[in-house]
């Protein structure tokens, strides 16, 4: 269409149809786009921008927030509504990810225990455990006491009970 019928004009029918088509391609479009010329020449170089996506997409979604705006005066009230959600997600985001920084830095100090899954479990079961071997302690202090009470072991030689306290 840029290029004409050629030297020859050859191919002026061509040239033509397709000029119409570009015209009625524009006026589709021109409820949606308004900005679109009305030249043919004009149309051309515009429909030569309808390869790039991005131009395709924002002029798109211009016409698209202009319609849905006419047709729904409280658009623009609602948009600013999700605006602002959108931008108290993001803060909320961010300041869970600064807090999350924070108590790793923290944490950090503390090794592997920082990162005990149920730590309140763990010392329980802990406790439980410094229990049980303070009750061994005490049984075993006392079969100690009852073996020294032996006459069989008091009648060994002093250096004979520490030699085997020793091994």
């Amino acid at each position: 269409m840029l290029a004409g019928p050629g030297r020859l004009g050859l191919r002026r029918a061509t040239v033509a149809r397709a000029g119409q088509q570009l015209i009625d391609w524009a006026d589709r479009w021109r409820p949606h786009l308004p900005e679109l010329p009305a030249d043919t020449h004009h149309i051309a170089q515009v429909a030569g921008w309808f390869h790039d996506r991005p131009a395709i997409w924002a002029a798109v979604d211009t016409a698209a927030r202009r319609a849905a705006e006419g047709a729904h005066p409280e658009y623009a009230e609602l948009r600013a509504a999700v605006d602002a959600a959108q931008h108290a997600h993001e803060q909320a985001r961010q300041a869970l990810a600064e807090a999350r920084r924070q108590r790793d830095e923290q944490l950090a100090g503390f090794g592997a225990v920082a990162w005990t899954p149920d730590p309140a479990g763990r010392l329980a079961d802990l406790d439980r455990n410094i229990a049980a071997d303070q009750r061994e302690l005490v049984a075993a202090r006392a079969r100690i006491a009852q073996l020294q009470a032996e006459p069989t072991l008091a009648a060994q030689p002093a250096d004979r009970l520490a030699a085997e306290r020793d091994a």
